[in-house]
């Protein structure tokens, strides 16, 4: 994300793009291709990906619609979906300045 200002989180101010690729092959045997996000939701809200910041999640993006992590949605690889993460900060929450924050997922695509 860059630097962040803490008084600018808000909205889509901090709205980042995912850069990921997809390619399938093998017998889907009728199955649908799905991708689904797993990880840790923030303890604030249990629909963002929890980041290592007390205060500070991230809202996944699908098509400008949010995921809900642990959830399959369907994907279609010649056109698969924008992702994006956005930072979400917890009313009233703050943060240090200079203060660094990680965040991990995972991306699974499967036959479903």
């Amino acid at each position: 994300y860059g630097d962040v200002y803490n008084s600018d989180i808000a909205g889509d101010a901090y709205k980042k793009r995912m850069q990921y690729s997809v390619f399938c092959s093998g017998d889907a045997s009728g199955k649908t291709i799905q991708l689904q996000f797993s990880g840790s939701g923030a303890g604030f809200d249990g629909t963002l990906l929890r980041t290592d910041a007390q205060g500070l999640g991230i809202k996944i993006l699908r098509n400008n619609s949010q995921m809900i992590l642990g959830q399959w949605y369907d994907l279609n690889p010649s056109s698969p979906p924008t992702l994006e993460g956005v930072l979400v900060k917890q009313n009233g929450a703050s943060f240090t300045n200079g203060q660094e924050f990680n965040a991990s997922a995972t991306l699974k695509v499967a036959y479903n």
